[in-house]
C-alpha cells in the first residue's frame, strides 16, 4: 500500500513543520509519495525544496499558486492508493487542493483530509466561506476527515453534518529531542539573559489575537505581585492583520500595569536552533487561547521538553494537560493568574505536571500517530 500526501516542507512556512515531522514518522510504517508546492503565493521569497531526502519517501514539489494545470496534473499523476491533504485555512490551498482531490476521485482514488483549522483564525468572511465550502465539498466527494481531538469532531459533525464514522481522531504528534534540542535550564538563561532565580512562565509563538496575550498580560499584575521573582517570558512575532494590531496594545497594557519589569519580549520569527532556549528556560508554559478549534503545535513542543502546561479550556487544549489545576477559564484574567500563582509556588505541583507532560509526549509520540495514521490508509485502501 503507498499514501500520497498533499502539504508542504520546509524552507515554505505555515504547517511545514508539521508536515515534515508526519512524513518522516509514516515513511518508516509504509510507502509515501509527498506532493507540494513550488510556489506557494505571489512574493513568496521561499521556494518548495525538492532537496529533502527521507528513505522510503519521494517528493515532488510541483504545485504552483497561479498554475490550474499543475493542481489537475497533481491529482491525475499521484501515485498512492489514498490520497491524504493536509488541509489548513490558507487562500492557496482551496482552489489547489480541492481541484487535485476532484482529479484523483475522478481515478476512483480514496481520500482522507486532516483539518487542522476547521474555523480559520481572524480572517475574512471570504476565506471563511471559501474554507467551509471546501470542506463540504469534500465531503460531498466521499472523504474521509481526520482532526486532533474530540472536541474537533464533534465540531466537525456539528458545523458540517458529517458522518462521525468517517471523522478519525489523530493527535498531533510530539516529536522526541535529540541531543542537539536540549540544553540545561542554566546554559538557556544565560543565553537570554535571564538570573538563575526567576519563575520563568513562558508565552512561545505567533502573536496573535485569539491566543489571549492581552488576559495573560492582564493577569500578570497579580502575579507578580504573589511571586515577585515571576518574569513573564513572551517570545514570537507579533500579527498585524485583521483583528491583530501588532505589538502596541499589549505594550500599552505592560505600561498600564508597571510590568515593565516583570515582562521580557522576545519579538520576531525565533529559528529553529534558538527555540531550545525558550523552552528550557521556562518554570511553566502557557496557552492562555481566548478561542482555538484545534490543537496546539506549541503545545507539542512544551510536552517533547517535559514542560509543565497551563492551557484554556477551548479547542483540543485540554488533552495535553491531565490535571484539573492545569486549566483555566478562557479570557478570565483572575483565574489565570490564581492557577499561575499556584503551580509555580509549589514545586511538588510542577513535578507533579512535568511528570504529566512526558507521559502525555509518549503517547503523543510521531511514532503512534504514524502507526494509526498508517492503519486508517490500509482501511480505507482495502474499500476502495
Amino acid at each position: 500500500m503507498k499514501a500520497t500526501i498533499f502539504g508542504m516542507l520546509p524552507p515554505l512556512k505555515i504547517i511545514s513543520p508539521y508536515c515534515l515531522r508526519f512524513l518522516k514518522a509514516v515513511s518508516k510504517e509504509t510507502e509515501v509519495e509527498f506532493i507540494g508546492f513550488k510556489n506557494l503565493y505571489p512574493r513568496n521569497p521561499d521556494k518548495g525544496s525538492d532537496d529533502i531526502r527521507i528513505q522510503n519517501a519521494t517528493v515532488r514539489n510541483m504545485l504552483n499558486w497561479y498554475d490550474p494545470f499543475s493542481w489537475i496534473r497533481a491529482g491525475l499523476t499521484a501515485r498512492g492508493d489514498v490520497m491524504h491533504f493536509q488541509w489548513c485555512s490558507f487562500f492557496t490551498f482551496y482552489p489547489a487542493f480541492m481541484t487535485a482531490l476532484l482529479a484523483s476521485k475522478a481515478r476512483g482514488k480514496k481520500s482522507v483530509l486532516t483539518i487542522h483549522d476547521i474555523v480559520p483564525h481572524n480572517t475574512s468572511k471570504l476565506k471563511r466561506l471559501l474554507n467551509d465550502f471546501s470542506i463540504k465539498f469534500a465531503n460531498v466527494l466521499g472523504s474521509d476527515f481526520i482532526v486532533h481531538s474530540g472536541k474537533n469532531k464533534d465540531l466537525l459533525t456539528s458545523m458540517f453534518g458529517i458522518n462521525g464514522g468517517r471523522i478519525h481522531v489523530i493527535p498531533h504528534g510530539v516529536t522526541p529531542l535529540d541531543s542537539s534540542e536540549t540544553i540545561s535550564k542554566e546554559d538557556a538563561r544565560s543565553h537570554l539573559g535571564i538570573s538563575s532565580d526567576k519563575k520563568v512562565i513562558l508565552n512561545f509563538g505567533a502573536i496573535r489575537d485569539y491566543k489571549g496575550v492581552d488576559v495573560l498580560l492582564k493577569s500578570f499584575k497579580q502575579v507578580s505581585n504573589a511571586v515577585p521573582n515571576s518574569l513573564l517570558l513572551i517570545a514570537g512575532r507579533p500579527c498585524k492583520k485583521g483583528k491583530d494590531k501588532g505589538w502596541a496594545d499589549y505594550e500599552k497594557i505592560i505600561s498600564e500595569n508597571g510590568l515593565e519589569g516583570s515582562v521580557k519580549a522576545s519579538l520576531g520569527f525565533i529559528p529553529e536552533s534558538e527555540i531550545k532556549n525558550y523552552f528550557s528556560a521556562s518554570d511553566l508554559v502557557v496557552l492562555p487561547y481566548t478561542r482555538f478549534e484545534s490543537q496546539s503545535g506549541v503545545g507539542a513542543l512544551a510536552l517533547s521538553y517535559r514542560k509543565p502546561l497551563l492551557v484554556s479550556d477551548v479547542g483540543g487544549l485540554m488533552d495535553l494537560v491531565r490535571n484539573e489545576s492545569a486549566v483555566v477559564r478562557a479570557g478570565d484574567a483572575d483565574d489565570l493568574s490564581r492557577k499561575i500563582v499556584k503551580i509555580i509556588s509549589d514545586d511538588d505541583l510542577l513535578k507533579s505536571l512535568s511528570d504529566d507532560s512526558e507521559a502525555l509526549s509518549k503517547q503523543f509520540d510521531w511514532s503512534v500517530i504514524a502507526k494509526s495514521t498508517v492503519e486508517l490508509y490500509d482501511k480505507l485502501a482495502s474499500e476502495a
